[in-house]
């Protein structure tokens, strides 16, 4: 997307790209922001505005890979629990979008993490075997993990 800045008349682009389907779609994210005119030839705004968009964008461009990113690996039923999950980002404002999301998705990791380290305690009969295939794993804390197990499960899961 072109953008002229007012105080200057040079002409700046914003760019968001859908990793998806490699399509840029700058005008529709901006589409709302009054501050953004067009003149009939190019989209036009100050440089604040301008720079508070290049800000949010490159933000947004990072957290919008990290979820195409782990959305791409994912089975359709834990894509589904993703979804879900990504409800509760739809409530913030644009500007909190990607902190939110970023956050969100720390979240998810750190489920999934879980359920790894738990699907690797059931498959072994001691905590030395556990510890070196959480870390073979690179799943962080495995002590965490294991003594959350040992408080579910009780003594007898030792």
């Amino acid at each position: 997307m072109e953008i002229r800045i007012k105080e200057t008349g040079e002409i700046e682009e914003l760019t968001i790209i859908d990793p998806a389907n490699g399509l840029c779609w700058a005008i529709d994210l901006t589409g709302d922001d009054d501050n953004i005119t067009f003149d009939g030839d190019y989209h036009t705004c100050d440089q604040e505005t301008f720079d508070w968009w290049v800000d949010l964008i490159e933000r947004y461009q990072a957290a919008d890979n990290r979820l195409h990113e782990i959305r791409t690996y994912l089975s359709n039923d834990d894509r589904e629990r993703l979804y879900e999950f990504l409800e509760q980002v739809v409530r913030c404002d644009l500007e909190n979008y990607p902190e939110s999301l970023e956050d969100i998705l720390d979240r998810w990791e750190k489920l999934q993490e879980g359920k790894k380290a738990v699907e690797i305690i059931r498959s072994v009969t001691t905590y030395q075997d556990a510890y070196g295939k959480m870390m073979d794993n690179d799943i962080e804390n495995p002590d965490l993990h294991w003594n959350r197990h040992i408080d579910q499960c009780g003594e007898d899961a030792e």
